[in-house]
């Protein structure tokens, strides 16, 4: 069976604390970030079974578009630039925005995705979620 084939699931730490093995979550805890911050996100991937994705060698890319227009991508990250992979054969990625990329989005809703490609050629989307950009207390 094709290890892309069907749903993914993500899972994400909660209180800094992974949830248990068999508790997968098609969606984030936490969906707003505040301009200019450092937005990191932990991820850990599995496959329509529960099983965990090993991820060596796959290959990972993320794009970031403002809701409204969804058109052009705002920010791309891949490997290497803004993407990590922390533990392959245990699926888990840290996706890492920085300070100054974040302090260049709008003050809206963002959409993001994760793709991932593994070696055999399969190629599958781990998360398709709505992200908040607020504005903090020294922008107003």
């Amino acid at each position: 069976m094709d290890p892309l084939q069907g749903r993914f699931y993500t899972r994400y730490p909660m209180r800094g604390r992974w949830p248990k093995a068999r508790t997968v979550r098609p969606s984030p805890a936490y969906n707003a970030f505040f301009r200019g911050d450092t937005i990191k996100l932990a991820v850990q991937v599995f496959d329509e079974t529960g099983t965990v994705l090993d991820l060596t060698d796959a290959v990972i890319l993320s794009t970031w578009k403002e809701l409204e227009c969804y058109i052009e991508p705002v920010l791309e990250l891949s490997l290497g630039s803004g993407i990590t992979i922390v533990d392959a054969p245990n699926g888990r990625i840290e996706i890492l925005v920085t300070p100054e990329q974040s302090a260049a989005f709008l003050i809206t809703s963002y959409i993001f995705d994760v793709e991932v490609t593994l070696p055999g050629g399969a190629v599958g989307t781990v998360i398709k979620e709505r992200i908040d950009i607020k504005a903090d207390v020294t922008e107003f």
